[in-house]
């Protein structure tokens, strides 16, 4: 079950869609570049974004060089 705040969310973007609001944004039609620790379980992004904020994890370093591969962090 979806939250008051979901709802509406997704009320307002439905209707912003419908009044035009949308069209010929920049970017559309191409491909999002996420970037960030979103592919990350949640247990490992508060510990990465210590790690970078301190100075441990390098700005031009993958996080998933770091991430493990073991399945029971999911």
């Amino acid at each position: 079950m979806q939250d008051i705040f979901s709802i509406l969310t997704e009320r307002r973007i439905q209707e912003a869609i419908a009044r035009g609001d949308c069209k010929n944004l920049p970017g559309a039609g191409k491909p999002l570049k996420i970037e960030g620790y979103y592919f990350l379980p949640q247990k490992l992004r508060a510990a990465c974004t210590v790690l970078k904020n301190s100075g441990y994890l390098d700005q031009t370093s993958k996080v998933d060089d770091y991430a493990p591969s073991s399945p029971t962090l999911k």
